[in-house]
């Protein structure tokens, strides 16, 4: 953990919001080898969560309570992700207008969408039931395709000068033997 991450115990409001969510239950009463991760929608904050059991190194022993790890998912770990991935990365709680996204069933959890000048990259992440909470997106102008397009449309120039230089060349070589 670097030096601006303080760790503190939970907040006051908090545990039995965690405690109320039914994949966190239902793991209490019947925790696996593993630990339990995922993203919550905490006080109307995203969250990250973890939650393990305590045992011994080679799990012989009952297990001897559970440790719950949170992390907000602030302004300065968005910029820090957005950093770290090169991307000029944006999060946002989920809107009830989102343009590619549902709840329903297995829902697409990643869109694009494509302009003359910009891609947009969008991707929903699911908290541990599985709902659409935050939103992700990034936008990069289309530099390269512009430039594609750029030179197909030059090649194409090319050819078409190139035939119509060819026919005049052929028809006066047929003119002059005729």
């Amino acid at each position: 953990s670097s030096a601006d991450e303080a760790t503190s115990p939970l907040a006051p409001g908090i545990l039995p919001s965690l405690l109320s969510n039914e994949k966190i239950a239902a793991f209490l009463e019947e925790p696996t080898e593993g630990a339990l991760t995922g993203l919550l929608l905490l006080d109307g904050r995203p969250t990250f969560v973890a939650v393990s059991t305590v045992t011994d190194s080679k799990m012989d022993r009952a297990r001897a309570g559970f440790v719950i790890f949170t992390r907000e998912l602030t302004e300065q770990l968005q910029q820090r992700v957005a950093a770290q991935t090169l991307l000029p990365l944006s999060f946002r709680l989920r809107s009830a207008h989102e343009p590619v996204f549902s709840d329903a069933g297995p829902s697409s959890s990643a869109g694009v969408l494509e302009a003359a000048a910009l891609i947009t990259g969008l991707g929903a992440i699911r908290d541990l039931s599985g709902k659409h909470i935050v939103t992700v997106e990034f936008s990069q102008p289309r530099d390269i395709l512009q430039q594609g397009v750029a030179t197909r449309n030059s090649l194409m120039a090319v050819m078409a000068a190139f035939l119509v230089v060819a026919n005049i060349v052929v028809l006066l070589f047929v003119d002059r033997t005729v």
